[in-house]
């Protein structure tokens, strides 16, 4: 069963009728008073109560309250007396027609049961006059205007200029109408004899537009004035009160025409913020419910919402935006980060835009990764400005809530220190470049993991199979420019598994994930100078789960992965990846401390040798994706000067190990061009024979074997090779 509370219940923008169940906002007492006011005060010429309000503020349910109010005290008369009649009159249901009057006294004729006569007689006449007048709205009211209550004036100048076409006709029309005369006069004489109490309610006057609007309180002060009969309108005071005024030389001194129409005018309660927020807790409770208290919910709460929530309005409007946006983006981007946004979105839209517009400033991409201090310095003067001119100084510790990494520059404080951005990743928050993109996209883009496939990960760390299908699956995934996704995933596991609230990771995730390393390397992925590939991160996120065994332990967990589906080429690259940070191959390159102890490593040596020795026998090594971690262990295992002849019998065999082992001595460059390849400035002259390589790559070259990047990196090995050996041919230094 639907309830408000549910996500698939929009709020509705509905007025509230029973003060005795449904005031949430506190105006039961209020609409009480005004009842009993009203009951209570004699009006024999008549009276008008203005309730003015802003749009949204619940008008309407504080005048549905008074209403039922006076019908109670209907209920309640005793004996002979007389109930008080309540008429609801909705002039905008008539708006733009020429028949508002005639309108009026059919509604009001509807509410005189007694006289039905003369109320059908009055409803007939006045009728047919309606229809019978083709003239303006304006023409109208300033002929029966006059001609009712000569004392009345015309409203304005501009009402006047508007009835000048038509004041003559609609008087003869009058005139030509007696019936009309003596049923209004008739109407008047019996209401004064009657002393009836008639409460006239009419809401919002503020829809209508200005010309209405003068229109209508010139028919209440004129052929509406009728005796004891009490005028209850609501309105935006800005709104009705400028229509009034509008083209009137307005005399400081002199009360306005307005305050000689309205006898007493009262400004709606403001709902305390406490019962607003308590409205929306309970709309919004789908949603609220999963966040935890903390210092960043209660900077979203005091900064934001509860600046934004005003009117009843703000609530319903800010439940529907929740409530429409949060099944799109449930579990995919932080429900305070959600709350936070979609109330910058309809509350302070400039701030919004603003955010929508500066992706690149927000996340240093674009021309912001270069450490741009004047373009940063310009977006943040452009902030301020909007701050100033549209929002309020709140707003800037709200920003740098949802963006830690710009806390600094939002803030103008050198010292401020955002959220550490592996949490704002782990609860998806809108400071993740692709969350960001999932929130504006309604929804995940090709970018961005889904939470169901890292939940599935930690569901199932001691299952396997599972892992190994879920990891195949994504193996496969890739991204809004072609490139492969997986490498968010591994990311999205890695930030996981910090302090604090880490989860522990299992042998059988490190199986996976060593199970799928071939694979990974292989994959051609084109990423920016500050983005890394698949393969590093898949490196940094095995390197973290090491970290967590202890001495010792962490061998046995290496050797496991490794023969769990003999993952012998991925053994390869880690075991070059560790030898190399601890010394033992190559030189240090002291990116990182080693995730596993000298002994383990040694230890794992041991157990991969016999397997890599299987796979150079058989040419299994061929296939293995990186050239370079084959080559850098037969050093290692066999020594560097058989290493040296093995490599170029390889590359004579197979093309693809002549290509590895050229690209493994190239470096890559990515410019505003495209991407360039070159020769090494040291190339290892005691593993790589470059004097034998080379025909062997011309001939591979002439016989047109690669195509695309491929021929491109054969084409700079030749280039760098030949120009290398003429170098150290001329200088007598090649061995």
């Amino acid at each position: 069963m639907n309830n408000e509370n549910s996500t698939s219940t929009l709020s509705n923008d509905v007025p509230k009728k029973n003060p005795w169940r449904e005031d949430v906002l506190g105006f039961s007492g209020f609409a009480k008073r005004l009842s009993q006011t009203i009951l209570s005060i004699s009006s024999p010429d008549g009276f008008v109560v203005g309730l003015c309000g802003s749009w949204g503020s619940g008008k309407t349910t504080a005048l549905n309250f008074t209403k039922a109010y006076l019908r109670k005290h209907n209920q309640e008369l005793k004996g002979q007396s007389v109930p008080v009649t309540v008429v609801d009159f909705e002039p905008w249901l008539f708006s733009g027609r020429t028949d508002l009057i005639s309108a009026f006294f059919q509604v009001l004729a509807e509410h005189l049961p007694d006289d039905e006569t003369k109320a059908k007689k009055l409803g007939t006449s006045l009728g047919r006059f309606a229809k019978e007048n083709t003239d303006s709205l304006a023409g109208l009211v300033a002929a029966v205007g006059l001609t009712v209550d000569p004392t009345a004036g015309l409203l304005s100048g501009a009402a006047t200029n508007m009835g000048k076409r038509s004041l003559d006709a609609s008087l003869d029309r009058w005139l030509s109408t007696p019936s009309l005369q003596t049923t209004y006069a008739q109407l008047v004489e019996r209401l004064k004899a009657e002393k009836r109490r008639i409460v006239i309610v009419i809401d919002d006057l503020d829809r209508l537009s200005s010309d209405e609007i003068r229109s209508m309180m010139q028919m209440v002060k004129s052929v509406g004035k009728l005796p004891y009969v009490t005028y209850l309108l609501s309105y935006d005071r800005k709104h009705v009160w400028a229509a009034l005024e509008e083209g009137r030389a307005v005399d400081p001194l002199e009360p306005t025409f307005a305050e000689k129409i309205i006898q007493q005018e009262l400004t709606l309660p403001q709902p305390s913020l406490s019962a607003l927020l308590s409205l929306l807790d309970k709309n919004i409770g789908f949603i609220a419910e999963g966040i935890q208290a903390s210092d960043r919910w209660y900077k979203i709460v005091s900064h934001g919402v509860r600046r934004w929530m005003k009117t009843p309005r703000d609530i319903n409007r800010y439940t529907n935006a929740l409530k429409f946006t949060w099944p799109a983006l449930e579990n995919e981007v932080d429900p305070a980060d959600i709350i936070a946004m979609e109330g910058l979105r309809l509350f302070e839209p400039k701030i919004f835009d603003w955010i929508k517009a500066n992706r690149d400033f927000l996340f240093s991409e674009g021309s912001f990764g270069f450490g741009a201090d004047d373009a940063k310095n310009e977006q943040v003067e452009v902030l301020a400005k909007l701050i100033a001119l549209h929002s309020d100084k709140s707003v800037i510790p709200l920003l740098a809530c949802l963006f830690p990494t710009r806390a600094k520059q939002i803030t103008g404080r050198e010292h401020s220190i955002g959220e550490p951005h592996y949490q704002v990743v782990r609860r998806r928050g809108i400071g993740h470049v692709n969350v960001f993109q999932t929130y504006m996209a309604f929804g995940l883009s090709e970018d961005t993991i889904p939470f169901s496939a890292i939940q599935t990960v930690f569901n199932n760390l001691n299952d396997e199979a599972a892992l190994h299908a879920l990891f195949d699956e994504w193996l496969l995934k890739k991204d809004a420019e072609n490139q492969p996704v997986i490498g968010e995933l591994f990311t999205e596991i890695q930030y996981r598994m910090i302090e604090p609230n880490a989860v522990k990771p299992t042998q059988e995730l490190l199986n996976a994930l060593f199970s799928i390393g071939e694979a990974v390397s292989r994959m051609k992925a084109k990423r920016g100078f500050f983005m890394l590939g698949p393969s590093q991160v898949l490196y940094l996120l095995i390197a973290d789960i090491l970290k967590t065994y202890s001495p010792g332990d962490a061998a046995k967990a290496l050797n496991a992965a490794l023969t769990a589906k003999r993952n012998v080429a991925y053994g390869v690259e880690t075991f070059n990846d560790y030898g190399r940070l601890l010394g033992e191959i190559g030189v240090s390159e002291e990116r990182m401390d080693s995730p596993i102890s000298k002994q383990d490593w040694e230890v794992f040596r041991d157990a991969l040798k016999p397997l890599f020795e299987e796979d150079l026998a058989s040419g299994e090594y061929l296939r293995y994706p990186k050239t370079w971690a084959t080559i850098r262990a037969y050093a290692y295992f066999f020594g560097e000067d058989q290493c040296k002849v093995w490599v170029v019998q390889s590359a004579q065999e197979d093309a693809g190990f002549l290509l590895g082992t050229a690209t493994s001595l190239l470096t890559e460059t990515t410019g505003s061009h495209g991407t360039s390849f070159s020769i090494k400035e040291a190339p290892d002259v005691d593993i790589y024979d470059l004097e034998a390589l080379l025909p062997i790559a011309q001939a591979f070259e002439e016989a047109a074997t690669f195509e695309g990047e491929d021929a491109e990196r054969l084409a700079a090995f030749i280039d760098g090779a030949t120009s290398w050996l003429d170098k150290t041919t001329t200088s007598g230094t090649i061995s």
